[in-house]
């Protein structure tokens, strides 16, 4: 029995005594009257109270209150493989991960330092979402330029990650809001063809 079924189950119990009283007082003729229209009322009390509690034990709410917190939301961690940027892709869909997550990249900055500084942020949070290694096999269209120079389909294609495209983008847009979406792919984009260059700094 939860917390919720002991709660409502006392309150019942304190009903049905109040209730019983009431009707000792109705053999009083004085109070008759008053009382069964109070008895009436507690009566309805009493059925609102069970609604309450089915409420309760058929909803989340209930099952958080007296089987413990939800699952934890993961958190947010540098990309080093892409076993790992799929996880994120798939953890990416769920509204909870994404405000947690651009409340974890927030914490790093001072929000009120960075309104124009868009592509230095930009550039810092690319380092909380990816391993500047990783970001070296990856490119926007998964081609990559052969030494010939022929395109083959070498690399990680970041474009087909749309939801850790757009949290990336959420994440920069959050701190400085001056600085749009298109512009933060825009670096994430450039950032992969100098992503050799970005290892050596």
């Amino acid at each position: 029995m939860g917390c919720c079924d002991v709660f409502i189950l006392i309150i019942l119990i304190l009903l049905c005594s109040w209730n019983e009283a009431l009707r000792v007082l109705c053999c009083n003729n004085s109070y008759s009257t008053a009382m069964e229209g109070l008895t009436h009322e507690i009566a309805c009390l009493r059925e609102s109270v069970i609604k309450i509690g089915e409420i309760l034990s058929s909803s989340s709410c209930y099952n958080t209150l007296t089987h413990g917190s939800q699952v934890p939301v993961p958190k947010l961690k540098s990309v080093t493989n892409l076993a790992e940027l799929e996880e994120l892709e798939t953890l990416a869909k769920d509204k909870r991960f994404i405000l947690d997550a651009i409340k974890d990249v927030a914490v790093a900055f001072n929000r009120d330092k960075c309104i124009g500084q868009g592509r230095t942020i930009a550039l810092r949070v690319l380092d909380l979402f990816f391993k500047r290694i990783f970001l070296t096999e990856c490119s926007w269209t998964g081609m990559a330029k052969q030494a010939n120079g022929d395109f083959i389909k070498s690399k990680v294609a970041m474009k087909e990650f749309n939801n850790v495209v757009d949290l990336y983008a959420l994440a920069v847009e959050n701190l400085d809001p001056t600085f749009s979406k298109s512009q933060a792919i825009k670096v994430l984009r450039q950032c992969m063809v100098g992503a050799k260059q970005r290892v050596m700094v």
